[in-house]
């Protein structure tokens, strides 16, 4: 894997105090009268030096024509969906005002009242992103932006019109997601919003970790295309034959955000360790749930070598 010496390093660096060895492992037995016990399995240790992948799968797609019961005639805010993957409302009202042409199915509308501004943001920021809208006056312009996590415009600015237009959006892995829709209406119409949709991609990263005697764990992911640094992950583990489970922080990097629109997360984990083989982990952050696979790297066996430290840590600004 081509992030693979840079990963360990990044993760051997941050726990310099320890010295490379291997693992070692508790032991337990039985017996007794009357039969045979079976021994219990000896802990496993997840000390050692972890590459492989974190892999994210797609969350829920979630759509609205906005005539669900708990939501018709809802004056912002209001929400959609189930946590974390949500939207909600600022503002404006989910109804219908009885004319057939101000609604693509059903019979409800999110409906912006004229002279207001409403804004909508997600629990979980979408990738995939598409709406229906209208305006009642045209005379009058109305302004759609949809922003990124980093505050800029995806598409140019929307201008509804009185005959209905779908817009969509779809973001790669490599986008920044998707963090909000804001709508400005001047007085003269309403604007109406009718079956909003957003979704969510899967993402495979390389993912490289550091797991102490001590028990303490250092993690870096980086983007499996580019190598470019996406988040950094450190805790501490507990070990019960070959159980696993954690907690720690997870920390989006430089000039990123996590799935949430945080810097930072708190995380929990689960999951399996073969001593020295590989370790398997289930992590949930940020409002997601991340599967990560990884094999134990025998560069933890070695003797200390300053070569292995060799590289660049901008997250540490080393």
């Amino acid at each position: 894997m081509k992030t693979l010496t840079r990963l360990s390093s990044i993760a051997l660096v941050s726990v310099a105090a320890l010295t490379a060895c291997g693992g070692g492992g508790g032991g337990g037995g039985g017996g007794g009268d009357g039969g045979i016990i079976t021994p219990p399995v000896a802990d496993q240790s997840p000390a050692g030096i972890w590459n492989g992948q974190a892999v994210t799968p797609n969350g829920p797609d979630v759509t609205t024509s906005f005539e669900n019961s708990e939501i018709t005639n809802a004056v912002g805010p209001f929400s959609i969906g189930t946590s974390p993957f949500t939207a909600t409302f600022s503002a404006g009202i989910a109804n219908s005002r009885g004319i057939g042409a101000f609604y693509v199915s059903g019979d409800n509308a999110w409906h912006i009242l004229n002279g207001a501004s409403a804004l909508v943001s997600f629990g979980t920021q979408p990738r995939t992103l598409s709406f229906w809208v209208i305006t009642e006056n045209s005379t009058v312009v109305s302004t759609i932006e949809i922003r990124d996590l980093n505050g800029n415009l995806i598409t140019p600015l929307i201008t509804p019109t009185t005959t209905y237009v779908q817009y969509s959006v779809n973001r790669t892995a490599a986008d920044p997601a998707i963090r909000s829709i804001l709508v400005t209406t001047p007085s003269g119409g309403d604007v109406i919003i009718d079956d909003l949709a957003f979704g969510y991609l899967s993402t495979t990263d390389d993912i490289g970790c550091l797991v102490a005697e001590t028990l303490e764990l250092v993690c870096i992911v980086t983007d499996t295309n580019t190598g470019d640094l996406l988040a950094g992950a450190q805790g501490t583990v507990q070990v019960t034959g070959t159980s696993v489970t954690g907690s720690g922080t997870l920390i989006a990097a430089p000039g990123t955000m996590l799935a949430d629109g945080s810097t930072g997360a708190n995380l929990t984990l689960t999951g399996t360790v073969s001593e020295n083989t590989s370790l398997n982990l289930t992590i949930a952050a940020a409002g997601v749930s991340t599967s990560v696979t990884t094999t134990f790297n025998a560069l933890y066996n070695r003797g200390s070598d300053l070569l292995n430290l060799n590289a660049n840590y901008p997250m540490f600004d080393i």
